[in-house]
């Protein structure tokens, strides 16, 4: 994670934080590092900007509630979205993308 990051703060959506701790096959221990992970990182809040624009790429682009709001997020605040699931994300106008498992 340190070389994706750089010096850069880890930021991500409320709908992100929701999904880790939704992690059902994990572990006390995974739990803990979710939780340092959380606590060492921004939580970027579904403010009204990006609740409009993810109903606008809800509608634009056909996408799933969670997926809409993490790209609206992303977009809102000029941020880079990190994912191993780029396929949902893929042709989203002026939303950047990175996939850390991707040899490029």
């Amino acid at each position: 994670m340190d070389d994706i990051a750089g010096n850069s703060r880890i930021c991500f959506s409320v709908i992100t934080e929701i999904e880790l701790f939704s992690w059902k096959s994990a572990a006390q221990f995974d739990f803990d590092l979710v939780n340092m992970f959380v606590d060492m990182s921004v939580l970027l809040e579904l403010k009204k900007d990006i609740r409009k624009k993810a109903s606008e790429l809800r509608r634009q682009y056909d996408l799933e509630l969670p997926d809409a709001i993490v790209a609206a997020t992303a977009i809102v605040h000029g941020l880079t979205l990190i994912t191993d699931n780029t396929t949902d994300f893929v042709g989203i106008e002026k939303l950047s993308l990175l996939n850390p498992f991707d040899p490029q």
